[in-house]
């Protein structure tokens, strides 16, 4: 069976790593024969320091727009010119941090209270650069935006996915079309798979998996839409490590 996984809020709890015993759980499904895939909305860059051990499995980044199999990356979809240009003017407007994803380099204007600061090319692998240098954007953060951005984006076009973390101001952006499903699908051409995820942009991986099971409460589901569709674990390392264990035998 193959296995996909998110990442933060679902296996890392903690922004910097993931509890040895849940690594140790997913070399075990390894060892028994199953497929162990990483989908999560971090770039390849800030995806590989949590899970060095997998680096060479297939790993689905940007929500879906950049892929590594076997340590070769690939972009899936960049965000069109035309968005790009006015993101980029929403953020000067609304005077916005943000982190712009290229391949593998990086913008960024964060502040280091910022808790995504911290995930942000923790190994120093890439390059940060000017928004000027970015040649292939995939993935846009705007953060502690106000709530008009969201309108704004809105108005912008269907050629990008605009996914809201409202509570929190933040804009996870990527070409239109584009989410973990998708390129799970179109791409590495997988549709049985046991989804574990949490959050927003977990959504479509988790409906349209065989047997999906999602970290947190049935508050989380709920508001997710998903209380019929998922199996809940407790936001626990034990209770994860417990569950992919049992599914692995």
């Amino acid at each position: 069976m193959k296995f996909v996984f998110d990442l933060d809020g679902t296996l890392c709890f903690n922004g910097v790593s993931i509890d040895q015993d849940i690594i140790m759980a997913l070399k075990k499904l390894e060892e028994n024969n199953h497929e162990v895939i990483f989908a999560s909305a971090r770039p390849i860059r800030d995806l590989l320091p949590l899970i060095p051990q997998f680096k060479n499995n297939k790993l689905i980044g940007g929500n879906g727009s950049i892929v590594s199999d076997k340590g070769e990356i690939k972009v899936v979809e960049l965000i069109d010119e035309n968005s790009f240009e006015q993101i980029q003017k929403i953020i000067i407007k609304h005077q916005l941090s943000y982190i712009i994803d290229d391949k593998f380099d990086y913008a960024a204007s964060v502040d280091p209270s910022n808790k995504i600061f911290k995930q942000l090319d923790p190994d120093k692998l890439a390059k940060k650069i000017q928004i000027a240098e970015i040649k292939q954007p995939i993935k846009i953060i705007l953060l502690d935006a106000p709530a008009i951005v969201e309108s704004e984006l809105a108005e912008l076009s269907s050629d990008i996915s605009v996914i809201s973390h409202a509570n929190e101001g933040n804009f996870d952006i990527t070409s239109g079309g584009i989410n973990k499903f998708t390129t799970l699908n179109k791409l590495f051409e997988i549709d049985d798979y046991i989804a574990f995820g949490n959050d927003h942009n977990d959504i479509e991986l988790l409906k349209n998996a065989k047997s999906a099971y999602l970290v947190g409460d049935q508050e989380n589901a709920k508001n997710l839409c998903l209380e019929k569709q998922v199996n809940i674990i407790p936001k626990d390392s034990m209770e994860v490590t417990r569950t992919i264990m049992s599914l692995g035998k």
